[in-house]
């Protein structure tokens, strides 16, 4: 077992399904509660992958906001279902243009090995992306949506990648949302939320790895990533 991720791991690469197979954004967050908050150990770990429905995903920090509520109706009139997640940040706008990475496991004392986890489960996916050959760096650009030093970026000017955690007793989910496709709807989405709540936001800052890759497809995207993090919770 992986000393920082736990495992064995299965894979579920679910980035193919067609529209009316995909889970709406609810029904997932409830099954990453559910699952998380089921683990026990000797329980294999899940990495799974998707794309994601029109989702406007507020952390518990925009809950407490005094506008929250008119953020969220914001992002319902502009297509994006508001949900509540569980990790830490700011609010992430996004849609099936997108790839999230969800990769859960039980473990013992997760919070020990917090920073490792990030560092490593970034890192893969910035490896991945390089292999690609978009130049992906991990760290925080000023301004970005969803600040945070884990974000990736493509040659320190375009944020591509969110990154976030959250831990139980027992152990952690990691959640990645890969911004595969540009998505003009979520950038005005998030320009018009941040602005409510009085958050800075750069849109310049906001990207997508087709911005720097056009030929590169959700599938040849996914199965790098898939590679890299199986490469790094082994």
């Amino acid at each position: 077992m992986n000393p920082v991720f736990g495992g064995p791991f299965h894979v579920r690469d679910e980035t193919a399904l067609p529209d009316a197979a995909r889970p709406s954004s609810e029904d997932y967050a409830e099954w990453i509660r559910q699952t998380l908050g089921t683990m026990k150990a000797g329980d294999a770990g899940i990495l799974r992958l998707r794309r994601p429905r029109p989702t406007a995903a507020f952390s518990p920090q925009d809950a407490a906001h005094p506008l929250y509520d008119g953020a969220q109706a914001l992002a319902r009139a502009a297509g994006f279902a508001p949900i509540e997640r569980g990790t830490g940040g700011r609010l992430s706008i996004f849609d099936e243009g997108a790839i999230g990475v969800t990769l859960l496991a039980p473990l013992h004392a997760p919070q020990e090995t917090m920073m490792h986890r990030y560092e490593r489960f970034a890192g893969a996916i910035a490896t991945a992306l390089r292999s690609l050959d978009v130049e992906a760096r991990v760290g925080e650009l000023p301004n970005e949506y969803c600040p945070g030093k884990f974000s990736i970026n493509a040659e320190g000017r375009v944020k591509l990648v969110g990154i976030a955690q959250r831990m139980t007793s027992r152990g952690y989910q990691m959640g990645a949302v890969i911004a595969v496709e540009h998505s003009a709807a979520a950038r005005e989405a998030l320009t018009s939320v941040y602005q409510l709540m009085e958050l800075p936001f750069d849109r310049g800052t906001y990207g997508a790895v087709r911005d720097f890759g056009p030929h590169l497809s959700h599938a040849r995207v996914a199965q790098a990533v898939v590679r890299e993090i199986v490469a790094a919770v082994a």
